[in-house]
């Protein structure tokens, strides 16, 4: 089918489609549309041209004496074909190019990946030191905060103990003051006590004499009574006489004269006995009213009594406290001074720690001037030079020569590339905290002779390496050195950990990552099976690494402080020590005997701890261990 029979099938189906005119379907099928025809379109008549302008299916519809290409991709030109051809043989020739080149730029790449992660690494282990310093200046800087916040503290403690002592000792003198004062109120009450007791017993005799008066009176007052009972008596009876009398005078009036007589006789008589009661009745109230001024003696007597006793016993009371208070005022003068000795005795501990805190701030102000150096301290036979080297003299011939190693982290265990590496090698980073002299060469067995007195080694020779020694053996070389007190107290003499054996043998924070000690050929720096001649050769002949240390690869292997065990893999680890308990301890270095896998810094072997072998030795380190 030709190009102009497939644009006409194309839009024939497309109106078949969208068409709603059969006049313009009609026209379209007997061939092309002109542009002034009109069509019916949804009841309008309209051109061609304003329906390709309503309707979008007719836009591209083909009118009479017009072209209409076709579209693309519908066309294909031989030319197009091989242009195409010609397109993608040159991408299949550059794509086989590039294969064949890229190769060796993978290669090369990778080459550079490792390189930049070795630089990457060394970044990081210099950001780390770098982190790690600047975090020990920020301690030493709050060190010397902290102090300073003690050192101010302990001066407020000071002052505190000084105004309590201040405060004791015044209460001490109130408290004396009150004891002063309550000894004289208890011999006041005393005193007082004993005039009430004196007026009591005055009361007493008082009392005992107004008794008897009182019984006196009450006898008097009895007689009076009887005298005046009698006088009534009598009064009756004269009554009665003069009844009679006046009976008598009545019925003998003729004897007037007796009994005038004996009337006056009868007056007189009973004004005798008138004047006797008026003086009986008298007297009788007169009894009366002393015993009424006896009874008020009497209770006034009782009533000074009960108040002499009241007074007493509040006295007695008064001085039963006045001793209470007087013990007290004891008991508080026992405690103030008591106090007072503990705020003396707080306040001497106060200047103590006042003094420690100076102490402490010197130190840290000291410390912090100087960065994160140790203090090296060395007495007695002791000497420093160029502040690197330490020597330790051990006899008038004999000394030991000790390299200081600075504080820094590196990566321990050998690299997953690295050839003739272990499955115990685990690569892992490590921080050692603090700086510690390690020996410049291997024990010699002239430094063994010095301190042991003895030479267990077989190969002998006072310049090489002591060997044939257990681990048993080295540790009480170390406790021998220890106990002469060649060094300040506080540094110790021991074997090396396996991290600090490690890390010295790098070249600590100097060293680069050699796959030995100080080289990446080992017969530069140690003694081996290939040169060695299977003998033990004299300490030093060899290079040193970057720290100035000696056979640290081959010659012997040396002792380390740990229990073999895996490693401790962790983010960073601070001063491993190894496991706590095992069955052998590390070895480490390789000997003259071994391979030169067995002489990498990052190998690892162990053997039991009482166990001698003519090709094992040791070097010792000196440190601060917790």
């Amino acid at each position: 089918m030709t190009g102009m029979n497939r644009e006409k099938l194309y839009w024939r189906e497309a109106l078949k489609e969208y068409c709603t005119s059969a006049e313009l379907w009609t026209s379209v099928q007997q061939g092309r549309v002109a542009k002034d025809e009109t069509f019916v379109l949804d009841g309008e008549r309209l051109t061609i041209e304003q329906i390709r302008l309503r309707d979008h299916v007719f836009k591209q519809f083909p009118l009479k004496g017009e072209t209409k290409a076709v579209p693309a991709g519908r066309r294909r030109p031989k030319l197009f074909r091989a242009l195409v051809i010609l397109l993608l043989s040159g991408i299949f020739l550059a794509a086989f190019g590039w294969g064949v080149w890229g190769k060796s730029a993978w290669l090369r790449a990778k080459k550079l990946e490792r390189q930049l992660q070795e630089e990457k690494f060394r970044h990081l282990v210099a950001e780390r030191m770098r982190f790690e310093a600047e975090q020990k200046n920020a301690e030493a800087a709050a060190r010397v905060k902290k102090a300073e916040m003690e050192l101010a503290s302990a001066k407020e403690r000071l002052d505190s103990a000084e105004r309590a002592r201040d405060e004791a000792l015044a209460r001490a003198k109130r408290f004396e003051a009150e004891l002063a004062s309550a000894k004289g109120r208890a011999e006041s009450a005393k005193r007082a006590r004993d005039e009430a007791l004196r007026r009591a017993k005055r009361f007493e005799a008082e009392l005992a004499s107004a008794k008897g008066r009182a019984e006196s009176a009450e006898r008097e007052r009895a007689e009076a009574l009887a005298r005046a009972e009698r006088a009534e008596a009598e009064s009756a009876s004269a009554k009665e006489r003069l009844d009679s009398a006046e009976r008598v005078r009545d019925e003998a009036l003729a004897s007037a004269k007796n009994a005038e007589v004996d009337l006056a006789v009868a007056k007189e008589r009973v004004d005798s006995t008138e004047r006797v009661r008026v003086e009986a009745l008298r007297r009788a109230e007169r009894a009366e009213v002393d015993l009424a001024v006896a009874k008020e003696r009497l209770d006034s007597a009782e009533r000074v009594r009960a108040e002499a006793l009241a007074r007493a016993e509040r006295a007695e009371a008064e001085s039963a406290s006045a001793k209470e208070r007087l013990a007290s005022a004891e008991r508080a003068r026992d405690e103030a001074l008591a106090r007072a000795e503990r705020v003396e005795a707080e306040s001497a501990s106060a200047k103590a720690r006042l003094d420690s805190a100076e102490r402490v701030r010197a130190e840290a102000l000291a410390g912090a001037e100087a960065g994160v150096r140790e203090e090296k301290k060395t007495i007695s036979r002791v000497e420093v030079a160029k502040g690197e080297l330490l020597k330790v003299r051990l006899d008038d011939k004999t000394e030991l020569e000790l390299v200081r190693v600075a504080r820094g982290g590196f990566q321990m265990g050998g690299a997953f590339t690295e050839v003739g590496r272990d499955a115990d090698e685990l690569p892992h980073y490590v921080t050692i905290t603090q700086d510690f002299w390690i020996g410049k060469f291997e024990v010699t067995q002239a430094q063994w002779k010095a301190v042991m007195g003895s030479n267990p080694s077989f190969s002998n020779g006072d310049d090489k390496p002591v060997e044939r020694v257990s681990w048993v053996d080295a540790k009480n070389f170390c406790e021998a050195l220890n106990s002469k007190r060649l060094v300040a107290s506080g540094f110790t003499f021991d074997l090396p950990t396996e991290a600090e054996w490690e890390y010295a043998a790098r070249g600590g924070t100097l060293g680069r990552r050699y796959t030995f000690s100080g080289s990446a050929e080992l017969v530069d720096v140690g003694w081996y099976s290939v040169n060695s001649g299977d003998r033990i050769h004299p300490v030093g002949k060899k290079r040193p690494n970057d720290l100035g240390l000696y056979d640290m690869s081959g010659n012997v292997w040396e002792w380390c402080r740990d229990w073999y065990g895996p490693y401790q893999i962790q983010r960073i680890i601070h001063d491993p020590t190894g496991p706590k308990n095992k069955y052998e301890r590390v070895i480490r270095g390789g000997s003259i005997g071994d391979e030169e896998r067995s002489c990498r810094v990052a190998n690892r072997e162990r053997m039991k701890p009482t166990k001698h072998n003519p090709a094992v030795g040791f070097r010792v380190v000196l440190v601060r261990r917790q």
